[in-house]
């Protein structure tokens, strides 16, 4: 992951210009004024490494050459002539320019990234001078003597270029690792448009070290609301009931992205906001019921989640989700009287996550418990509760949650990360539990 954020940063800084850095004169003593002109020079060239705190880089510039012209002052004037230093001009050659920066990464109170250069260390190979003509050769000795002079100039406007573009470039690159996607949940209703979410993200924390760094994201997710209810929102994992909770990384691949179940739960919230337990059951979803033997002709059921599924792993370290308050309205036809029933019904069931095309999904598979109230409007029938109540619980209830398992419930693509106008994308390679989350690990290509 860090060598591709290298090739990113060393094509943001190819265009750095030497030229327009070094000032003019480079020199200017009571000998000569020194110009350069003309500089050409190799792409630069970019070393990135994780250090405590941050990062250290190091730009390295190849075959520098140019134009070398120094002017010669007045030596001394008698009268109205003067006599002055000989002018010379030629060509000037240097192999390598390199600066290494210590950059550190620290997270601002408006959760974004911000990078602080330390003390640039720039070296410089020695210049190699090549004057024009006779007085060029005779001069040599004396310009040579002023190349150590103006050496110190060309470093001095190399760190400074550097340490004004540096830590602009890396904070910029590093805050387009702060995810951003879109995408849309299927309906249960099959009249029902798809529900879009927005996930969006910023930093929580940084951590550097030399064995790699670790940026930490906080994470929502929002809809168009639907849902006639509304509540506090979506519940922290913490430590199963304790603050302090942090996804613990094995530090094993190239690039692991963990996606907290608080984020997983952030996407079934806005689900639920967005309509996705809040429908008409289509006959479709009972098909494959008799019902007839239940002693119902007809049946027409809504279903309205009062509070949104949440995934936990807290109770045995694997992941479930529980769906609570969920209303269940049925007029129907039973043995010919018409009734009409309000049920309320809690479910717990397995959830299954999996990686496939570049996308996270997860679905819903076998239910493991049901809870469930009834009550019957028609006083005349209460007696008739256990038969809807059976209905629900052995047929309903499982063909909801088959709906919502087979294929994912959600699939979120794997975001590609805009680097100053650069998109990298994850290369997964494999999809793993941990503690209170999810963790995918692979590279960036």
């Amino acid at each position: 992951a860090l060598q591709k954020l290298t090739q990113v940063f060393q094509g943001l800084v190819a265009g750095i210009d030497i030229g327009s850095a070094i000032p003019s004169p480079v020199l200017s003593n009571d000998q000569y004024n020194v110009y350069l002109s003309n500089l050409t020079y190799k792409a630069p060239v970019v070393a990135m490494a994780p250090i405590a705190g941050g990062l250290r880089i190091t730009v390295t510039i190849a075959t520098i050459k140019g134009n070398i012209s120094a002017d010669g002052k007045k030596i001394f004037c008698v009268g109205s002539f003067c006599t002055y230093y000989p002018d010379a001009s030629g060509t000037i050659t240097i192999d390598t320019l390199s600066a290494t920066a210590d950059v550190a990464i620290s997270v601002t109170p408006e959760h974004t990234l911000a990078a602080t250069v330390g003390a640039v260390a720039v070296s410089m190979s020695d210049p190699k001078l090549q004057l024009d003509g006779l007085i060029g050769s005779l001069l040599s000795p004396l310009v040579n003597l002023i190349v150590p002079l103006f050496k110190g100039s060309i470093e001095g406007a190399f760190e400074n270029t550097l340490k004004d573009l540096i830590g602009p470039l890396v904070a910029d690159a590093l805050n387009g690792l702060a995810l951003s996607l879109d995408f849309s949940l299927p309906s249960l209703d099959p009249a029902g448009a798809p529900i879009p979410i927005h996930v969006g993200t910023d930093f929580q924390s940084a951590t550097f070290s030399p064995a790699g760094g670790a940026l930490v994201l906080r994470g929502n997710a929002t809809s168009d609301v639907k849902t006639p209810y509304t509540n506090l929102g979506v519940a922290l994992r913490g430590l199963c009931g304790a603050p302090g909770f942090n996804l613990a990384l094995p530090k094993a691949s190239p690039l692991e992205l963990a996606l907290a179940d608080d984020l997983i739960n952030e996407v079934l919230f806005a689900a639920w906001r967005g309509g996705l337990l809040e429908f008409d059951v289509p006959a479709s979803l009972l098909s494959g019921v008799d019902l007839s033997k239940f002693g119902i002709g007809q049946i027409d059921v809504h279903v309205s989640a009062m509070l949104a599924p949440v995934v936990s792993d807290c109770a045995t370290g694997e992941p479930v989700v529980h769906i609570g308050d969920l209303r269940i309205d049925a007029g129907l036809d039973l043995f010919g009287q018409p009734m009409d029933v309000v049920m309320f019904v809690s479910l717990r069931t397995k959830i299954v996550f999996s990686l496939e095309n570049g996308e996270l999904g997860f679905a819903l598979s076998d239910i493991e418990s049901v809870d469930s109230d009834i009550s019957v409007v028609q006083e005349n029938l209460v007696s008739s509760e256990s038969t809807v109540a059976g209905l629900v619980n052995s047929t309903l209830i499982p063909a909801l949650v088959g709906s919502l398992g087979g294929g994912a419930l959600a699939s979120i693509p794997l975001p590609e990360i805009d680097v100053s106008g650069v998109k990298i994308a994850i290369q997964p390679s494999s999809l793993t539990r941990i503690s209170g989350g999810t963790l995918v690990s692979g590279t960036l290509k």
